[in-house]
């Protein structure tokens, strides 16, 4: 399956249960650039897109983050002051499950390409990969969405997620989403 365009995506997150009034706004490139520099890694070219459009919203269970006043509970840079080895990790939180466990990409996945996405079990070691669920920003947002539109296969249901993501093939069995825990 091929990956989503931000504009597939906006279609779905605009289907998705949201607070009154929620507007999609998207970062300012100086903004996205700053965010840059104050982390010391670069964003994949996905979720760059994905900002210009989205600068963090209440989609999915706890939200996605973007570039915003680091007190503000959508803001990227908010939780890497809460979990400081993930700037070290190179990891960027993306999501949160709302009961204070992350997603987030990573810099080299399990097929040493770019800005997979991870789930970190904050509870058990945050700073270690639980799981991974995406190999990209934005097949990790198609799953989210869908998942938040009566989706119930994603994640855990091996066929589907092969199905979906064919490069979750390259997971090791035991941080597959769906290895029994």
């Amino acid at each position: 399956m091929n990956d989503p365009t931000i504009e597939e995506l906006i279609d779905l997150a605009r289907q998705v249960p949201a607070p009154p009034g929620q507007e999609f706004t998207g970062a300012r490139e100086e903004d996205i650039v700053a965010l840059e520099s104050e982390i010391d890694r670069a964003l994949s070219p996905e979720l760059r897109r994905w900002l210009r459009v989205v600068n963090g919203a209440m989609l999915g269970p706890g939200g996605v983050f973007g570039v915003r006043d680091v007190h503000d509970f959508l803001s990227i840079e908010k939780y890497l002051r809460i979990y400081p080895e993930w700037r070290t990790l190179g990891w960027v939180p993306i999501a949160s499950d709302g009961v204070g466990n992350y997603w987030v990409t990573v810099p080299q996945g399990p097929d040493r390409s770019a800005d997979w996405v991870a789930f970190v079990d904050t509870h058990e070691n945050p700073g270690a990969v639980d799981r991974y669920v995406a190999s990209s920003f934005l097949r990790f947002m198609r799953f989210l969405l869908k998942s938040e539109l009566g989706e119930t296969r994603w994640p855990g249901d091996k066929e589907y997620d092969l199905e979906c993501d064919p490069a979750l093939a390259n997971v090791p069995e035991a941080q597959a989403a769906w290895a029994s825990r």
